[in-house]
Order: structure tokens, then C-alpha cells, then sequence
């Protein structure tokens, strides 16, 4: 997997609630080096899933890893839900939808999205980066297996 200076990577993560789920990332093609490689992220709400009677939101804590060689530094983006939901984004169960968000900050106050939503990451090897979920809480959600796929971009 590579990118150039000035050039974007782009790879699809998944987001499950109410069953664990797993994040998949595939790496777009993108110019010339430098290498970055150990692409991955993950961000997932079960086993415990989501109670539609309980008062409090569901956080977890995800992460993006990537491995680029210094002084590659870049900055991520994450895209709108696979349904074209953002703020909130949406999980998908059949034609039910369940709202989250995905956080920069452990206060859950920077949303992590596009554009002025994109945040720096460090150079270096062996990088993890953290991602917070929220699940808003109180949200009349049909029983069932909700997940949802964001693009995870790398500006270098």
C-alpha cells in the first residue's frame, strides 16, 4: 500500500452494533511512495449491544493503525455513512436506522469527519490512532444486527 506527498489513500471501514463486528479495510491505489503498510481500523458496539429502554448513550473506544515512514504525517477523514448520513451518521438493520457518531476526542466533542472534520495524525511506525463511538441513547430501534461502512482517507 502506498501514497504520495499531497495524495490521499482511502480505505473502507465497517461499523457493527448489537453483534460484534469486524472492520475491514482495503487500501485504494494511489501514486508513488512513500510506503505506508498494517493499514486497519476497527470500531465495534457488541456484544452488549443496544438497549432502546436504557437513558444512557453506548460509547466504545476503536482505532485506526497505520505504519508510514517518517516524516510521513497525515491528516484522516472519515467519510459519511454508507447511506450518505452524516450528523448523525446511521447503521443499517433492513430498512431501520441507528444513529451514532464517531468522535476524535474521549469528551466526545469533535466529531471525526470531512473536510474541516479531518484530523492530523503522527508519522512514524506502528501508529494507533483512537476513535470514539456514541450511540445516541433513547433512539426507537427496531431488534436486529445494525452495522455501517465509512472511508477512512490518509492526506499526505
Amino acid at each position: 500500500m502506498t501514497a504520495a506527498a499531497g495524495m490521499e489513500k482511502t480505505t473502507p471501514m465497517r461499523f457493527a452494533s448489537i453483534a460484534a463486528g469486524v472492520c475491514l479495510l482495503a487500501a485504494a491505489g494511489a501514486r508513488a511512495a512513500p510506503s505506508c503498510k498494517n493499514l486497519g481500523a476497527s470500531l465495534t458496539f457488541g456484544p452488549a449491544g443496544y438497549n432502546v429502554y436504557s437513558p444512557a448513550d453506548v460509547t466504545q473506544v476503536g482505532s485506526i493503525t497505520y505504519s508510514c515512514p517518517p516524516p510521513t504525517a497525515a491528516v484522516v477523514s472519515l467519510s459519511a455513512s454508507g447511506n450518505g448520513a452524516y450528523r448523525p451518521r446511521q447503521m443499517i438493520s433492513g430498512a431501520n436506522t441507528l444513529n451514532y457518531e464517531v468522535y476524535f476526542d474521549a469528551a466526545l466533542t469533535i466529531v471525526w469527519g470531512v473536510g474541516a472534520d479531518s484530523h492530523p495524525v503522527a508519522a512514524g511506525n506502528a501508529a494507533t490512532v483512537p476513535l470514539y463511538g456514541r450511540i445516541f441513547a433513547l433512539q426507537d430501534a427496531a431488534v436486529g444486527t445494525y452495522s455501517d461502512t465509512i472511508t477512512v482517507t490518509f492526506n499526505f
